[in-house]
């Protein structure tokens, strides 16, 4: 926590409350750095078994611009309480033996439209 004095405006004014709170973004390096060539080459840095630069850096660079919380990256969102009305009856269903999905039209019962009739 850190708070920061400053005065108002209008000294004959109150000074309204500051609210700051640090603000997480994502981003990656940028990419396209290509010291060697990644090719054969004369220098035998092609027969050494390692990454090549940016490996991965243009799906790290998209990740980052598609993420919505960035802090989803650093540990994961809470669970949401489950439903537990839902999860009651389809638990009792399955104790009774009873197909715990909805019913749904057999093959014989239905059909796509009356227009060939």
């Amino acid at each position: 926590f850190v708070a920061r004095r400053y005065r108002p405006a209008d000294p004959m004014r109150l000074a309204t409350i500051r609210i700051l709170y640090p603000n997480m973004i994502a981003e990656a390096g940028p990419c396209g750095l290509w010291p060697h060539d990644i090719g054969p080459s004369l220098d035998g840095a092609d027969f050494q078994n390692r990454e090549y630069w940016n490996f991965g850096c243009a799906n790290q660079r998209n990740l980052a611009a598609m993420v919505e919380n960035p802090a989803d990256l650093v540990q994961p969102r809470g669970d949401t309480p489950a439903y537990a009305a839902r999860r009651s009856t389809m638990l009792e269903k399955y104790r009774k033996g009873e197909e715990p999905s909805g019913k749904y039209a057999t093959d014989k019962d239905g059909k796509i439209s009356d227009l060939t009739k």
